[in-house]
């Protein structure tokens, strides 16, 4: 390609991209203001709790005075009321799930214990094959299901195998 030839294509590759549609400019959106804080903490599900965010609040706030409320006091002051009424279903409902959370434990706990019956009582004892027609002494002892000896670090170490290296000819 000589230098004529590649200054044309580069024109022609100018031309081509200055016809092209720009990409649409997406603005990001305004977000909204942030609330007040006492606007943004959830809902107090105690009412002891409420009870002590309320008097919290009404020792800090110039407005809440006496019979007075400012519109946050009256926020409190009206979750405190409705949790103080709410209370005794509530409790009646975490009972019911305490009881229902017991219940599950202990069936998941006694389906575990059966699975694990199962799963030892299907085992073959000790010092017997489970290998089924394996038919080969090295399939039997690789498929038997047995503990070691006290202190031996390989069941197939013994007087039987050989400690020299071993030339196998044809």
């Amino acid at each position: 390609m000589t230098i004529a030839e590649w200054a044309g294509r580069l024109g022609d590759g100018i031309a081509d991209a200055a016809s092209r549609r720009p990409t649409a400019v997406r603005r990001k959106p305004i977000t909204p203001a942030t609330p007040a804080a006492t606007r943004i903490t959830p809902v107090v599900p105690r009412a002891d709790a409420a009870w002590d965010s309320l008097t919290a609040h009404r020792k800090g706030c110039a407005v809440c005075t006496g019979r007075d409320y400012c519109q946050d006091g009256i926020t409190l002051a009206d979750t405190y009321s409705r949790l103080l009424r709410q209370e005794p279903a509530r409790r009646n409902v975490q009972r019911g799930w305490a009881r229902e959370r017991r219940s599950f434990d202990q069936s998941y706990a006694k389906q575990a214990r059966e699975r694990q019956e199962l799963m030892f009582a299907s085992q073959a004892p000790a010092g017997q094959s489970s290998a089924k027609g394996s038919g080969t002494a090295v399939e039997d002892t690789n498929n038997t299901c047995r503990t070691t000896r006290q202190g031996a670090s390989s069941e197939f170490r013994g007087p039987e195998v050989p400690l020299t290296p071993t030339r196998i000819t044809r």
